[in-house]
C-alpha cells in the first residue's frame, strides 16, 4: 500500500497502531517486538502518526487493551527498555509525528508512557 501511495504521488499519511500491529502478527517476545518495528523503517516516510497504549491484567486474567502503561504491556522491564529503543531508532528520521495515546487507565498511566518515550530521547514538540 505504501508504494502503491508513493507512486501515486499521493501525500496521504496513516496512524501506526503499535499494539494492533503487534496483535496481528502475534508478537509476545522481544525478538518480534523489535523485528516489527525494524520492519517498519521502510515506510516510515508513510507514517503520519503514532498510536500507543497500554495493556492491564485484568481480574479474570485477561489482557485489556487502553488500560495501564508500557510497564503492565509489556511486563517486563527490560522488554520495554529494548522496545523504547527500537522504537525510537525506528522513527529517528527527523520527520515530527502526531503521538496518539488512548489510555482509559488515567492520567498517571498516560504519564507513565510519556515519561518513558521521554527517557528513550523521543521529543515531543
Amino acid at each position: 500500500m505504501a508504494e502503491l501511495i508513493r507512486s501515486a504521488g499521493m501525500s496521504l499519511k496513516m496512524a501506526y497502531d503499535v499494539p494492533q500491529i503487534y496483535t496481528a502478527h502475534n508478537a509476545k517476545t522481544e525478538k518480534q517486538f523489535i523485528s516489527l518495528l525494524e520492519e517498519t523503517r521502510d515506510v516510515r516516510w508513510f507514517i503520519g502518526g503514532v498510536h500507543l497504549w497500554g495493556k492491564r491484567i485484568s481480574a479474570s486474567g485477561r489482557k485489556v487493551a487502553h488500560c495501564g502503561d508500557l510497564n503492565s504491556y509489556f511486563g517486563d522491564i527490560e522488554v520495554k527498555a529494548s522496545f523504547l529503543q527500537a522504537f525510537k531508532e525506528c522513527f529517528n528520521d527527523g520527520i515530527t509525528r502526531k503521538m496518539v495515546l488512548e489510555v482509559n487507565s488515567g492520567n498517571e498511566d498516560s504519564n507513565s508512557i510519556v515519561s518513558d518515550l521521554q527517557s528513550a530521547g523521543i521529543i515531543f514538540v
